[in-house]
């Protein structure tokens, strides 16, 4: 049942471009990846850097830590709010090594 009310909020949220129903659907059923990583792609589709699109990438990475998608978003934002990346940089360098953008 938490299941079908979450897809109903994924795909509403998604429609309406409604962060708080897509956070919603990722707490009520995290098993499903799409829906779990819902809140981080939604920061990661809207491409504007703030401190909670990095906490919202962090926590994505929480659960896929080999996203390279959300790593790759994770090291752009931080370099646009000034912070360290060392971290985030060396794994994504290691998934990926063939990506430009990072070096």
């Amino acid at each position: 049942m938490l299941s079908i009310a979450a897809d109903y909020q994924y795909l509403i949220g998604w429609k309406q471009s409604d962060i708080n129903k897509i956070e919603m659907a990722a707490s009520l059923f995290p098993l499903n990846r799409n829906i779990a990583l819902g809140p981080s792609l939604f920061y990661l589709s809207e491409n504007y850097p703030s401190e909670k699109a990095l906490s919202v990438l962090n926590r994505g990475l929480t659960y896929d830590p080999n996203a390279v998608d959300l790593l790759q978003a994770k090291v752009t934002y931080s370099i646009m709010l000034g912070k360290n990346i060392t971290e985030a940089q060396s794994r994504l360098i290691r998934l990926a090594p063939n990506l430009k953008a990072i070096r």
